[in-house]
């Protein structure tokens, strides 16, 4: 630990962007899959629970301002919002509503982790910012035409 704030110690270039981001902005982008290594690529935030006591948030797909529309998620959190598995907001994505789901433990340990490691493997909650296609349906609607979100329920 350093510093007091109950943040790891970092081990590399990585970690030490992660601790600092988290320390100076509340959150970091952690983008997974943006070069191919992940069938679909995701992106996820780490440090809510720490900053705002709230849980991270993951958005699965190839979208091209993933690190933007976490950004909005999380301005609502540091505004004092507190969302929850069902909740919609039509204040991430300017037009669409987005939707939060729930995020089963075993999806959350095997994407997060990053969020694993700076939690110590303590207990943290997340939720799943899911976004409808352009005609406003939700992947679980039918005629879903937009980027494979596979839901993260379990």
């Amino acid at each position: 630990m350093s510093r007091g704030d109950g943040l790891p110690q970092p081990v590399d270039d990585f970690d030490a962007k992660l601790v600092g981001d988290v320390r100076e902005y509340g959150w970091h982008c952690v983008l997974v899959g943006a070069d191919g290594e992940s069938d679909p690529p995701y992106a996820y935030t780490v440090g809510l629970m720490h900053t705002y006591g709230h849980p991270e948030l993951v958005l699965v797909g190839p979208w091209q301002y993933a690190h933007g529309i976490l950004g909005a998620a999380v301005e609502l959190v540091g505004e004092g919002a507190r969302l929850a598995a069902g909740d919609e907001s039509d204040d991430v994505v300017e037009g669409y509503p987005v939707r939060f789901g729930p995020v089963c433990d075993e999806q959350r340990l095997e994407l997060l982790t990053h969020a694993e490691w700076l939690y110590g493997g303590k207990d943290f909650a997340a939720l799943q910012l899911i976004l409808p296609d352009g005609a406003g349906r939700m992947p679980d609607d039918a005629g879903y035409d937009g980027y494979p979100q596979p839901l993260l329920a379990g």
